[in-house]
């Protein structure tokens, strides 16, 4: 998918001819054929912000501490906004994280300039680029164990034409540099690694929240 070819092909399946299309959703994620997953990014965006006015609206109501909002954000918006972000967070994921700032500026109550450095130092946050990134690695650790699911079959025929065919695949692209960001670049380059899944993400969880720490 992706290329002319491919759009004027006759796909049949048991008789039945298969449309072609430039956009579709699967799961609930919207796939395209530019591979970019730019209308995703914008459907959790939208929908993440319609959950807002629902929160905003308790948070008036109840006279919430912070404290109480942002576990309420976490459980209820974050969920929506990371949907699926283990498949399509490479890329530019700004408006996604501008959703979690303004959300922290409006109940601090500061300015729009307000930078987000100093929102995350004191309520001791961090991206929600990191929460990404440590899916996309999850989804990455299981697709190595489980070799006979459609996913790790895929994976694995990717991979093997980026190494032989010297083809990108941004997917891989992006898992490899949060590995090559932590410093564990031999397990990217393994394959593998000797540890549980939860051993794997809490490591990258404590190197990336201290580098944003550090900057």
């Amino acid at each position: 998918m992706g290329d002319r070819v491919n759009r004027q092909r006759n796909i049949i399946l048991r008789n039945n001819r298969i449309e072609v299309l430039n956009e579709f959703k699967y799961l609930g994620v919207i796939l395209n054929k530019n591979r970019t997953f730019t209308s995703m990014k914008k459907l959790v965006v939208e929908q993440a912000k319609r959950a807002l006015f629902s929160l905003y609206r308790n948070i008036r109501n109840l006279d919430l501490s912070i404290e109480c909002q942002l576990k309420l954000f976490d459980n209820t918006i974050v969920p929506v906004l990371t949907y699926g972000c283990e498949i399509w967070g490479f890329g530019d994921s700004s408006a996604i994280e501008r959703v979690h700032t303004v959300f922290l500026k409006r109940i601090l109550k500061v300015k729009k300039s307000t930078p987000n450095v100093m929102l995350y130092g004191d309520l001791g946050r961090a991206p929600l680029s990191i929460g990404i990134k440590k899916r996309a690695v999850g989804f990455w650790y299981d697709m190595t164990l489980s070799k006979d699911k459609l996913s790790s079959i895929i994976f694995q025929i990717s991979l093997h034409d980026a190494v032989h065919n010297n083809h990108r695949y941004n997917w891989l692209h992006f898992v490899q540099s949060i590995f090559d960001e932590c410093g564990l670049s031999y397990i990217w380059h393994g394959q593998s690694f000797n540890g549980s899944n939860s051993v794997l993400l809490s490591r990258i969880d404590v190197i990336l929240k201290s580098q944003i720490i550090q900057k």
